[in-house]
């Protein structure tokens, strides 16, 4: 369904905000049509309260999406040399996990996350916000809601967050190729949109 991007892709977000986007927009024009065909005097009068519940499941549908649009709205992508400086600086590392531009959420805060990279004892994260305040607020929120969860969940390791690429970088750069544990993993990829 998300045809050549998965999670952590390059690009991912910008391609789900077109996807979302395109969700609302064709949920909100088909709930419509639904609901005007229910009303024609072609429908027999028994009938009409169908279409109104099909347009509803189409309204509620398209809030869904447009919910979630609105999550990574403002996520902001890393300019193209600075995705090759981080791709450079870990092609010697095969072991290591990375993924690009990615939207965590916790109960209190949206978190826009250009690049997460993890081996067997740390996680790293660059935080770039369009706001320099708003990038020091989200430094913060994305160090204590890993480091908490990985508590919760009884994992090792290490979290780092930068706001600065170069700083970032040259921290890959020391990194131990190591897989990351499994779970680690696992907990990643499941708290990213």
């Amino acid at each position: 369904f998300m045809g050549r991007f998965h999670k952590g892709d390059k690009g991912y977000i910008k391609h789900l905000k077109m996807l979302r986007i395109g969700l609302c927009i064709s949920l909100l024009v088909c709930g419509f049509i639904i609901l005007m065909v229910g009303q024609t005097n072609l429908i027999a009068e028994k009938f009409k309260y169908v279409f109104v519940l099909a347009a509803v499941f189409c309204l509620l549908s398209a809030c869904k999406e447009f919910v979630e649009l609105v999550t990574i709205w403002g996520f902001k992508e890393l300019p193209e040399d600075v995705y090759k400086s981080i791709d450079k600086a870990a092609e010697s590392k095969k072991k290591i996990a990375i993924y690009y531009d990615n939207v965590m959420t916790s109960n209190m805060h949206v978190m826009n996350i250009q690049c997460i990279v993890m081996n067997e004892g740390a996680v790293l994260c660059l935080v770039k916000e369009k706001k320099d305040k708003k990038t020091e607020e989200t430094v913060k929120h994305v160090q204590e809601y890993i480091t908490e969860e990985m508590k919760k969940r009884m994992l090792e390791g290490s979290v780092s967050v930068y706001k600065e690429p170069e700083q970032f970088i040259k921290h890959i750069g020391r990194l131990v190729d190591a897989k990351p544990a499994a779970d680690l993993k696992s907990f990643i990829h499941s708290t990213i949109m």
